[in-house]
């Protein structure tokens, strides 16, 4: 199989926080998630260390919309890469103004800051995909694997015995630490969520591959951490159910027991400020209160 590196993006200048998956092919170079514009230059640097440019780029293959994963895709898009996304999250790779909204609710004045510059992708630079589909490029197969629960529209990508996993196995930025849900609103949707891990350990990958962040490898230490993740999420969902609703004037109460349970998970307090640099208490509680409120409490 080709080689899958790993590129640190130094998001927000926090080491191990967004990662992408480069791979070499005879169909030109192949990235696993684009990480926001705002960290393009970075890429763009460490492309330069291995002798590449943003040109040689040729496919790019998001995992969800989200801006840490999809934000910088339109100015790879712009030097000539192909990109690939589930076909619910193409319409907005292209018009990204719905999806341009919802983030500032949560990030407000902080959105370039973060994120960088998004704009729209033109149509004929994006493939959508569904379950299953299998681009081939070169000898190597890139298949799509429909993940739910993070996001309504989240692939796990399978390139032989490794899975590219992008949120649907969580947030580990260190060995030492914990695995951490990242539930933004607004499609968070626990129960799929935990069938999406069943189909991933059912996959029997060699080597899980996280954008948030690095490798794991082996079946066991693979099994450990999907299973770390699914009790993690079971977690989360008993805390919303003793939680919410939440009582008048509650919300600060709610936040400061979520960001105890959340770091909680993580364990570690050396890692808590990088944890919640990619994944802040806020944007979880918003998450949770949004899934609580659309499918629970109706």
């Amino acid at each position: 199989m080709k080689k899958l590196l790993s590129i640190d993006l130094n998001f927000n200048n926090v080491p191990r926080t967004i990662g992408t998956y480069l791979m070499e092919t005879e169909a030109g170079l192949v990235l696993f998630e684009s990480g926001p514009q705002s960290c393009t230059q970075t890429l763009k640097t460490q492309l330069g260390t291995l002798g590449y440019q943003l040109s040689d780029i040729k496919h790019v293959f998001i995992t969800h919309i989200h801006l840490d994963h999809s934000a910088g895709a339109w100015e790879l898009a712009n030097n000539g890469a192909m990109i690939y996304a589930h076909e619910k999250g193409i319409t907005h790779l292209h018009d990204p103004e719905k999806l341009i909204r919802s983030a500032t609710r949560i990030y407000k004045d902080q959105m370039e800051a973060l994120w960088g510059t998004v704009k729209g992708i033109p149509h004929e630079r994006l493939r959508p995909l569904t379950d299953g589909d299998e681009i081939k490029l070169g000898e190597s197969v890139v298949t799509a694997i429909e993940t739910l629960g993070h996001a309504g529209h989240h692939h796990i990508y399978k390139i032989e015995d490794s899975i590219i996993a992008g949120d649907i196995a969580g947030v580990r930025l260190f060995e030492t630490a914990g695995v951490v849900p990242p539930a933004p609103p607004p499609d968070l949707l626990i129960e799929p969520w935990q069938e999406s891990i069943k189909k991933l350990k059912s996959l029997a990958p060699a080597k899980l591959c996280l954008t948030h962040f690095g490798t794991i490898e082996g079946n066991a230490a693979i099994t450990k951490h999907l299973d770390d993740m699914s009790r993690t999420l079971d977690t989360l969902g008993a805390w919303m159910h003793e939680t919410f609703p939440l009582a008048e004037a509650g919300r600060d109460k709610a936040l400061a027991e979520l960001t105890a349970l959340l770091r909680g998970m993580i364990g570690n307090e050396a890692h808590i400020a990088a944890y919640e640099t990619i994944n802040p208490p806020e944007m979880t509680l918003m998450g949770v209160e949004y899934y609580y409120n659309k499918h629970i409490a109706r």
